[in-house]
């Protein structure tokens, strides 16, 4: 029985197109087909069902096999790419075997073309294996990341109870002797004020919870990014246990962003736990502020940036690091599924720096470790005081 198979051609002569179709007919197959004959019914074709292979020509009136090429990979699309031409000089055929195309065939003589597709797609199957193990492998480091970061809650939730019951204690103290002080009216200014810095504390505590919220809505305003990194130092000590060190390098005359506050404790978390998670056996973890100026540049992810004046928070660790190929596929909104070696937490913070209407890059080497750079706008405005 005929196996089926899912056939787009581009090609413009139907002699030809017609001389693919029974050879695929002879090799056992039975082509379900569309051809097309410009590069605007090529895009609409992609779009139109799942095909197992391309099979293009040369050259056209319309389009090269190359454009053929080119349009399947900007549609994000891992298609095999065949091309069939009249005899060529073999730097032509090299060059396009090098730039990705699945092989090249001379009109004529396609016995080769069965081949070929059987061979491509053999190729194909092993890279759907691939990438449901790559697709595994994800799922399971995001249990674990998920795993570790209820862990880390735990850690936070005992530790922040004690404060707040310290803190407590203060006020309720402070309250009783002020309570006292007034029957004899003579009430001890110092006393009140250890209520308020009590309080004060007690604030920063719950908006530091506030960051474990996922339903926030966006409310940027001018924020002290420095004071912010500050007042989460004592949460990231308790993350972070014996084996980290934490290092502040913070910008004494660092601009106010323009932040929600609850998001940029979101980005610092996120960001942090990826740290951590990357080094397992210990070792620096570094939270760095400084203003910056960004001038107009496309980045890897294809987002253009923005020229202007930003404040860079950079967050780095010590571990492992990554090479460029992964570096590169970060953050690309043309792949359907991140890298296997993406380290967790980073797409969190991605779409919430996004959100701020900020930029996010990372910077790595393998053995070296990593920095991931967010760059927030800067506000003219005096932050935000807590």
């Amino acid at each position: 029985m005929p196996t089926p198979i899912r056939v787009l051609i581009a090609i413009d002569v139907s002699d030809d197109a017609q001389w693919l179709l029974d050879e695929l007919r002879c090799g056992g197959y039975s082509p379900v087909w569309k051809c097309v004959v410009s590069l605007e019914e090529l895009g609409d074709a992609l779009l139109s069902k799942p095909w197992d292979v391309v099979v293009a020509d040369y050259s056209t009136s319309s389009f090269t096999g190359l454009d053929v090429f080119n349009l399947v990979r900007k549609r994000g699309l891992d298609i095999p790419v065949i091309i069939i031409s009249d005899p060529v000089g073999d730097m032509d055929a090299a060059e396009l075997l090098r730039l990705g195309i699945a092989d090249f065939l001379i009109k004529g003589h396609l016995e080769r073309l069965v081949p070929v597709i059987e061979r491509e797609l053999r190729r194909e199957g092993v890279k759907k294996e691939l990438n449901d193990l790559r697709r595994e492998m994800r799922a399971k480091s995001e249990q674990l990341y998920q795993a570790n970061k209820v862990r880390f809650l735990g850690h936070l939730a005992g530790g922040m109870a004690h404060d707040f019951n310290n803190l407590l204690t203060a006020i309720i103290g402070y309250t009783d002797v002020v309570l006292q002080d007034l029957k004899t009216g003579k009430v001890n200014r110092e006393d009140v004020e250890g209520i308020r810095l009590a309080a004060q504390k007690s604030a920063v505590l719950s908006r530091q919870l506030l960051v474990f919220n996922p339903r926030h809505s966006t409310e940027p305003r001018p924020v002290d990014v420095n004071q912010f990194v500050t007042d989460m130092e004592k949460m990231f000590q308790r993350l972070i246990g014996d084996g980290i060190r934490l290092e502040l390098g913070l910008d004494a005359h660092l601009h106010p962003a323009v932040v929600d506050p609850v998001h940029l404790g979101q980005i610092l978390f996120s960001l942090a736990v990826s740290a951590m998670e990357s080094m397992p056996e210990g070792g620096r973890l570094i939270i760095e502020t400084a203003n910056a100026r960004l001038e107009a540049m496309t980045l890897p992810s294809g987002e253009e940036v923005r020229p202007g004046d930003y404040v860079l928070l950079a967050v780095s660790d010590t571990g492992p690091g990554m090479d460029a190929h992964t570096q590169s596929r970060l953050f690309n909104p043309a792949l359907s599924s991140p890298p296997e070696d993406h380290p967790p937490g980073l797409d969190t913070a991605y779409r919430i720096v996004r959100q701020n209407a900020g930029y996010i890059t990372i910077y790595s080497e393998l053995g070296r470790g990593k920095t991931v750079k967010v760059h927030l706008p800067r506000s003219p405005e005096q932050s935000e005081k807590d």
